[in-house]
């Protein structure tokens, strides 16, 4: 199956645990969770 291109440079950015290129992917003040915490914004993500 082909993935549109913003979505297999995101798969790619995390299954390479490359934070700072997986953060892009997100807006500016987008928020995700994970196993319990938040993160908010590029900055917070891509840590």
């Amino acid at each position: 199956m082909q993935l549109p291109a913003n979505i297999e440079g995101l798969v790619e950015a995390q299954n390479t645990q490359n934070s700072i290129a997986f953060a892009q992917y997100f807006s500016e003040k987008a928020t995700v969770a994970d196993e319990g915490h938040s993160y908010t914004g590029r900055a917070e993500i891509g840590r």
